[in-house]
């Protein structure tokens, strides 16, 4: 008996404090001055830097909160974009960052469509691929020509690179229905999870590039020269970026 009434009464103490606690709180948070004013103000939202990353989470931020947020871009350069830059060199324009947006970036195409720009075919001209000392690579003006010397120089390693990232972008763009959906997840890990539904898209973000492309069976030449050259112009990167971002 003696134990069941201390029982009884630690029960009590387990249940009433925080319960009249809580009481409490509400009833500061209605007379203090001070809970009034927080609940009025509206959230503040830090956003650090201004490249596509940070300007796209401060677009959708705003496109969600309207009005009912404050949010703050703080960004180190004296421009915004980030690595979306162009280069003058010897009277011509070109891109020292991104300049590819690839057709299934539905989030790139509608910020083209929203910022009224025009979008540019790649196709035409020669490109080659230069080591520091030579030229090791050029492409044709005959399309037929440029696949057979890709296959000579590469072979099968190009049709692997092809399914791999193929394999890849069915399972990302599933980040769009989640969205729409209006999914929210508590971490990152979380929403790579349910994005491929598996652990393959974390995993990739702790192995690099280069790692991910040689289990893929991609060889070291078409690692070392065409796809270094693809991180180097979109990331400003090695392959030793990681295998997510990559």
């Amino acid at each position: 008996m003696a134990f069941f009434r201390y029982f009884l009464r630690g029960t009590f103490y387990f249940i009433a404090l925080p319960t009249l606690s809580f009481t409490a709180l509400r009833f500061a948070k209605a007379e203090n001055p001070e809970f009034k004013n927080r609940a009025e103000k509206i959230p503040r939202i830090a956003v650090v830097g201004s490249g596509i990353g940070g300007s796209a989470t401060a677009h959708f931020l705003r496109d969600i909160l309207g009005e009912n947020a404050q949010i703050s871009v703080f960004e180190k350069a004296d421009r915004v974009g980030g690595r979306l830059a162009t280069l003058d060199f010897a009277g011509d324009t070109f891109e020292s960052g991104g300049s590819i947006i690839h057709p299934r970036n539905l989030y790139m195409k509608k910020f083209v469509e929203i910022l009224g720009m025009e979008t540019n075919s790649a196709s035409g001209g020669i490109f080659s691929l230069y080591d520091g000392n030579n030229i090791i690579f050029s492409t044709s003006s005959w399309s037929w020509l440029t696949s057979l010397k890709l296959f000579w120089r590469y072979g099968f390693s190009l049709v692997k690179m092809e399914q791999a990232t193929k394999n890849l972008l069915n399972k990302f763009e599933n980040i769009y229905k989640l969205q729409d959906n209006g999914e929210i997840f508590q971490s990152v890990p979380e929403l790579l999870q349910a994005m491929c539904k598996s652990e393959e898209f974390y995993r990739l973000t702790q192995i690099t590039a280069r790692e991910y492309l040689s289990e893929q069976g991609l060889s070291e030449l078409l690692i070392d020269e065409l796809v270094t050259a693809i991180t180097r112009i979109n990331y400003g990167q090695s392959t030793n970026v990681n295998a997510f971002t990559g």
